[in-house]
């Protein structure tokens, strides 16, 4: 052969890898690179500091209900540096009291605002870890996506996923979805290469990648449904099995009967390896607590709270002082077999901990949804949020592939047949988590499909082979760049704000609070954003802020005063309430539709009488409790409930009078700010909304 052609040839081969890995390296960079302009959100805080002591302790206790894998990943390089200071845990009596009792938040909170840390470093070294496990995904799916569609529809695939502001947004922060999203591709892509060639590096690839998984989150444990669904598939269909490298022997294939015997063994062998992954991943040890840890010490909720052994009632009183809403749980075989493997130590004690309090809470959580508030959440709640928070090309990619895959299975081509197997784990798969994300009554955030996106975008490889098949390769690579453009557009234009990204359909990001909230798009991530903001606008105006997250609004000076959302005060001691005066009123979309309060719904007649039994009786207090001052006895007296109670009555009746005003300023897309006068707040919140016996007279402020 002419060098020169060999040259050329061996050039092209390197041109997909290489611009595979260009496309995943972008992904990390796009990712990650915002961190100084997104604050600490919700979970970030619990994760980075059980990581921590994962890796110091070898103590599993804190916060064992969301990966070990993604927390000591993202903790890693903080363990690493020399310039951290984690709170001492032994000498200590506050910080080791915590540490016994597992109180993950309180610990946390010494670790990121009272140990003299730069947060912005701690919190920047464990999002680029998980940016760089969002690139790898990329690069899988741009390998999968390969062997579906081509080298065009791999990068097609990697293209739109490494754009995604979905992905962008999880993989730049220090938590669990994108290491979830990336185990499903990978443990998926494994199984099923291994269901037709079974050999040791397959098997051990397949266990490992599964075992992984199971410690990135315990939504893995839905891989043993999927792989079982393919599995038989496989069987069913009479595909021909090759099995090579046992023992030295030549790849051969296998016999209707051995093919059963071969990948049952492969199965089990892999599920074996998967359990040992598992075992590692906590040091081979079944305690989860360390061997420095107090003798007291345990989780921050008992076994028998977590695991019941009978029915029972969970009640959420609201603050009318009528309104109880309650859930019954029930044990579910999930139980008996958690409780089973926990009295036979059959696993990690905190792995299995943290499969029961995921299940617990699966049952019953706090939600919202385009007006509705639920406890035990909504079949549409993950079709809706896929609808309005995909962007346009992920929305006609995911029109055009269904409409694909269907013509597939009605067609009678042995070609189309051939591409429909191939792309069946992406389906069975899809159907799988989607499913199961539809039944479940945890509605709190869209990151909870992750894994059905990277899934979908491997899909879209096929998408485009079959495009180009019909209307010309030129066609449909000039159809993919328009795709891809569109997709870097949409990810730029919501830059930095990746997580509050929503669609026209949904009227865009400054619409979203309408519809979603938590983790779908206010997760206490804008303080930064906030801060720029007031500096800008403020003028010298008193700050009253309603703020939903762990973050701490002081370590960037911003002057504000609390109201309403004393339970996402992380780690600050005292209860205390600011009369509402004229100023700048800030509210993150979360406290907005009031999801974690004791003020859920519509604005009520009873919430309207129990805010003014509540305000009737606050106003006589004496003047240390205004001046912001705890008052232990006070609260003694009278019980925390009800001044908590007061808080959110004030919040909810201030917003129901704000309903019908638009914002004076919406601050990245998740705060609401209002400019209000004494006059205002008169009208709102002196006023009685319904028709009421008045209160009385009174020139107090509530």
């Amino acid at each position: 052969m002419d060098p020169a052609l060999a040259t050329r040839r061996q050039a092209r081969r390197l041109v997909f890898p290489l611009l595979l890995t260009l496309l995943a390296a972008l992904h990390a960079w796009l990712a990650a690179s915002v961190s100084d302009e997104i604050g600490v959100t919700s979970d970030e805080i619990a994760h980075l500091t059980a990581g921590h002591t994962y890796w110091t302790e070898q103590d599993f206790r804190l916060q064992p209900e969301n990966g070990l894998l993604p927390q000591r990943l993202a903790a890693l390089p903080n363990v690493l540096a020399n310039d951290v200071r984690f709170p001492d845990l032994q000498s200590d009596s506050s910080n080791s009291k915590k540490w016994a009792t597992g109180d993950v938040w309180g610990l946390g909170a010494v670790y990121f605002y009272e140990s003299g840390n730069h947060l912005p470093d701690i919190l920047k070294r464990g999002r680029w870890m998980i940016a760089s496990l969002g690139a790898l995904g990329v690069f899988l799916i741009g390998l999968w996506g390969r062997s579906l569609g081509g080298e065009t529809g791999g990068l097609l695939a990697a293209g739109l996923a490494g754009l995604s502001p979905t992905l962008l947004a999880h993989a730049g922060l220090a938590t669990s979805d994108t290491a979830a999203a990336v185990g499903f591709v990978a443990a998926i892509l494994f199984w099923w290469r291994l269901l037709h060639r079974v050999t040791p590096t397959r098997v051990a690839l397949a266990g490992i990648s599964a075992g992984l998984l199971a410690l990135a989150k315990f939504s893995g444990v839905l891989l043993a449904p999927i792989a079982a669904a393919l599995l038989l598939l496989v069987l069913v269909t009479r595909r021909s099995i090759v099995a090579s490298g046992w023992f030295g022997a030549k790849p051969r294939r296998l016999a209707n009967g051995s093919r059963v015997l071969a990948l049952g063994t492969a199965g089990v062998v892999a599920a074996l390896l998967a359990v040992l992954t598992i075992w590692a991943g906590y040091g081979f040890r079944y305690s989860a607590a360390g061997p420095r840890a107090p003798v007291e010490a345990g989780f921050d909720r008992s076994w028998d709270k977590i695991l019941p052994a009978e029915a029972y009632e969970g009640l959420f009183e609201l603050a009318d002082e009528t309104n109880v809403v309650s859930v019954v749980i029930r044990p579910r075989t999930i139980h008996r077999v958690i409780a089973f493997s926990r009295d036979h130590r059959l696993l990690p004690e905190a792995w299995l901990y943290g499969l029961a309090y995921v299940d617990l809470h699966a049952r019953m959580r706090p939600a919202f949804l385009a007006g509705e508030w639920r406890f035990t959440g909504w079949r549409s709640f993950f079709p809706i949020a896929a609808l309005l928070k995909s962007s346009p090309p992920e929305l006609i990619l995911g029109g055009l592939g269904a409409a694909i895959w269907i013509a597939m299975l009605l067609s009678r081509k042995r070609s189309e047949r051939r591409l429909l197997y191939r792309s069946a784990p992406l389906v069975v798969a899809i159907i799988v988590l989607g499913g199961f994300s539809i039944f479940s009554s945890l509605n709190i955030g869209h990151r909870h499909l992750l894994p059905v996106y990277a899934l979908g975008f491997v899909l879209s490889a096929l998408c485009h082979r079959q495009i180009a098949s019909r209307i010309g390769r030129r066609s449909a690579l000039a159809a993919a760049a328009v795709l891809l453009a569109a997709q870097a557009w949409t990810a730029l234009s919501i830059r930095p704000h990746y997580l509050t990204y929503f669609n026209s359909i949904a009227g865009g990001p400054a619409a979203g609070h309408r519809f979603l909230v938590d983790s779908s798009l206010d997760w206490g991530q804008g303080l930064p954003a906030l801060k720029q903001w007031l500096d800008a606008h403020a003028n010298e105006k008193p700050v009253f802020l309603s703020y939903f997250g762990s973050d701490r609004p002081e370590r960037l000076g911003i002057e504000a005063r609390r109201f309403g959302d004393h339970y996402f005060r992380i780690g600050q001691p005292g209860f205390y309430i600011h009369p509402l005066e004229a100023g700048l009123y800030v509210i993150s979309a979360t406290m907005w539709q009031r999801t974690y309060t004791h003020v859920r719904g519509p604005w009520t007649p009873e919430f309207e009488v129990a805010y003014w039994k509540q305000f009737e009786f606050w106003r006589k207090t004496p003047p240390p409790l205004w001046d912001g001052l705890t008052r232990y006895d006070l609260l003694q007296e009278t019980g925390a409930k009800r001044l908590a109670n007061y808080d959110h009555l004030r919040l909810g009746k201030l917003i129901h009078g704000l309903r019908s005003r638009a914002p004076d300023a919406i601050v990245a897309n998740q705060f609401l700010v209002f400019a209000l006068t004494d006059a205002d707040l008169q009208e709102i919140l002196l006023r009685p909304a319904f028709d009421l016996p008045p209160p009385e007279a009174s020139s107090n402020t509530p």
